[in-house]
């Protein structure tokens, strides 16, 4: 009854037998944007260590 609730796209999704929906899931571009989002938590947290935990910013030239 829930399933009937559901837009058509989703629903097919979940019809599908398993190895059709893990073929499904590698054919999707999920993972990339996934390793973006990581990817920039990791810089930002490379970033903020470096001006804040190590005070980077004392030994570098002044640009501005």
């Amino acid at each position: 009854m829930f399933v009937k609730l559901l837009p058509p796209s989703i629903r097919k999704y979940l019809q599908m037998s398993k190895p059709e929906r893990q073929y499904e899931l590698r054919l999707t571009l999920w993972r990339t944007p996934l390793l973006y989002i990581l990817a920039t938590f990791l810089f930002v947290a490379i970033t903020l260590y470096l001006d804040v935990g190590i005070g980077l910013a004392q030994y570098v030239p002044v640009f501005f």
